[in-house]
C-alpha cells in the first residue's frame, strides 16, 4: 500500500508537468479549481438549455444544434438584406470595398477641401449652391 503512493505522486507529476514534489499540492489545488469551474459551466449551460442529462456529449450536441440553427438564421437574414448567399461572397464584397474605399475617401477629402465645407453631408448642398450660381 505504501509503495503505491510514491508511484501515484510520480505519475501525477508526469501527468501535470510538476517538476518538484513541493509543487504537487498547489497543482492538485489548481486542477481541482479548474475542474470545479468546468463543472459549474456545464451545470449552468444545462440549466440555461433545460437539459436534464449529465452527459457532456449530449450537452455539446445541443449547443452544436443551437449554433448551427443560429448560423443558418444569420445567413438567411444576410441573404434577405444584402443578397449574399455565403461567407465567400461577403468576403469578396469586403475585398472589393477595401480596394474602392481608400481612393473614394481621398477623393471626398479633396472635394470637401475644394468646396470649403467640413463634413461629407455638406458636399451636395454646396454643389447645388455653386450650380445655382453658375446657371443664373
Amino acid at each position: 500500500k505504501d509503495a503505491s503512493i510514491p508511484a501515484m505522486v510520480t505519475h501525477f507529476q508526469k501527468l501535470f508537468d510538476v517538476a518538484e514534489l513541493s509543487g504537487v499540492f498547489p497543482k492538485m489545488n489548481e486542477v481541482y479549481t479548474s475542474l470545479s469551474k468546468y463543472k459549474n459551466v456545464v451545470r449552468s449551460i444545462q440549466e440555461a438549455l433545460q437539459i436534464e442529462s449529465s452527459s457532456v456529449n449530449v450537452l455539446l450536441s445541443h449547443v452544436d444544434k443551437l449554433v448551427t440553427a443560429q448560423e443558418s438564421r444569420f445567413w438567411l437574414r444576410v441573404d434577405q438584406k444584402f443578397g449574399y448567399k455565403s461567407p465567400d461572397e461577403v468576403l469578396e464584397r469586403l475585398l472589393l470595398a477595401e480596394e474602392f474605399l481608400p481612393p473614394f475617401k481621398q477623393f471626398m477629402e479633396e472635394v470637401i477641401q475644394c468646396l470649403n465645407v467640413t463634413r461629407p453631408g455638406e458636399v451636395i448642398p454646396a454643389l447645388k449652391a455653386r450650380l445655382s450660381l453658375t446657371s443664373s
